[in-house]
């Protein structure tokens, strides 16, 4: 059994962060020593989540989507992606030093490796979404390229044919596992406190207008909302009209809330999607303009029994919400997420001297 993990998960909204704490428990309870590492507000909820672990700080990758053109976002982070990259590389190499790890778990930060320890890349997006088609087999092999130095590929999804995310979560050409759902919340039967559930993530500067746009129709919708902002490290709290606005809430708060809501407001974030397919939660997502990977998803979950789908410039919260009373929804029973089978799996087919 693996002794000590640095786990890295890229500092892009929250959802990488968030997804790596069922990892990091499940680490824990197994007895396996983690050290986390990352930069920003990634970072900021991990240390709050696990303030007894280490914590180092990486190279930012700067993401913050400025053109609403997916493509123009693409060419303006390319030169940032691969400076950040190399400069991960030397921190890595320093840290490695410094902690000696027999096992280096990154979640999307492709400078997070080594070649004398066994080293894992966490992923949903195998198969690149530009959202031009022409350009997608490009983007894909790129990513298949820069996977390479990773000895194994960890795909948080359900196996084919029951994928989520069948586009995006196609088989990689190496060694890979898909790890099902993960997601750091538990289903929970509690009195409905709260109507609506806002969930404000992702870069700037579209989290941002999303909060404008949710705090202004919140306090149309008639009953009892909360709205979480999804900013960190302080927790900061106060009403407007029948909306009451948190800057932040750790894992167990966020569960409490979330299965006390009738409704969750969302983007349609891959983790945030995994996080209502736990809990069997209605909700009304709305992708972030000019990200790929959400129009994708968003397109894919637009017949689910639990989602209405809205974008961001037409959102009219309050049709949407009586359109979702009206449809069944869905639950699935999933058992809590256990790292021991996939840490035995990649024993048996990785040792490194």
């Amino acid at each position: 059994m693996y002794k000590k993990a640095i786990i890295a998960p890229l500092n892009w909204g929250l959802g990488h962060a968030t997804r790596c704490i069922p990892i990091i428990q499940s680490l824990l309870h197994h007895h396996v020593k983690v050290v986390i590492a990352s930069d920003g507000q990634a970072l900021d909820l991990l240390r709050m989540e696990f303030p007894q672990i280490p914590c180092y700080e990486l190279t930012s990758y700067h993401i913050h989507y400025r053109f609403t053109h997916p493509v123009m976002n693409m060419l303006w982070h390319s030169r940032n992606f691969i400076r950040a990259m190399n400069r991960e590389k030397k921190e890595m190499t320093r840290l490695i030093q410094k902690e000696n790890p027999d096992l280096i778990i990154s979640d999307n930060r492709y400078g997070v490796h080594s070649k004398k320890i066994t080293s894992v890349f966490i992923s949903h997006q195998i198969k690149l979404q530009t959202g031009h088609a022409f350009l997608d087999p490009l983007a894909s092999a790129i990513n298949q390229r820069l996977m390479k130095p990773f000895d194994h590929i960890w795909i948080p999804d359900f196996p084919p044919p029951h994928q989520l995310a069948p586009q995006l979560s196609s088989p990689p050409q190496k060694s890979h596992t898909y790890l099902g759902i993960l997601s750091r919340l538990e289903p929970k039967k509690t009195r409905e406190t709260y109507d609506l559930c806002g969930i404000i993530s992702g870069p700037e500067p579209q989290r941002t207008k999303l909060e404008y746009i949710l705090t202004e129709q919140m306090q149309q919708v008639p009953g009892n909302h909360i709205l979480i902002l999804g900013k960190t490290p302080e927790r900061i709290e106060h009403n407007l009209g029948n909306v009451k606005l948190v800057s932040y809430m750790t894992s167990t708060q966020l569960n409490e809330v979330i299965n006390s809501s009738k409704i969750i407001v969302a983007r349609t974030g891959y983790t945030t999607i995994m996080d209502l397919i736990k809990t069997g939660k209605k909700a009304i997502l709305i992708p972030t303009p000019g990200q790929p990977e959400q129009i994708y998803l968003a397109k894919s979950l637009k017949n689910h029994p639990n989602f209405e789908i809205q974008q961001q410039q037409n959102l009219n919260l309050m049709n949407t919400v009586e359109s979702i009373f009206s449809k069944e929804g869905k639950m699935i029973n999933l058992e809590t997420f256990d790292m021991l089978p996939f840490l035995e799996k990649l024993e048996t087919f990785h040792f490194k001297i």
